[in-house]
């Protein structure tokens, strides 16, 4: 699986990830502007945005470097 490096992508590669949905790369978008790199995918499983579904899902292809 190719992964998206979650602090480097922009919002338009963001919101292209099939398991992505344009709510979700908005609020990614918005954390990263407001408070700097996430850390983990810990950090998005706080949002409402994200199901633990979407979390398990969204795992391998999700890099925080």
């Amino acid at each position: 699986a190719k992964k998206i490096s979650i602090n480097r992508a922009s919002f338009e590669e963001l919101n292209g990830h099939p398991y992505i949905s344009y709510k979700q790369a908005k609020v990614i978008t918005d954390i990263k502007e407001r408070k700097g790199n996430i850390e983990s995918i810990n950090r998005l499983s706080l949002l409402e945005e994200f199901t633990a579904n979407d979390i398990r899902r969204l795992t391998p292809y999700l890099s925080f470097d």
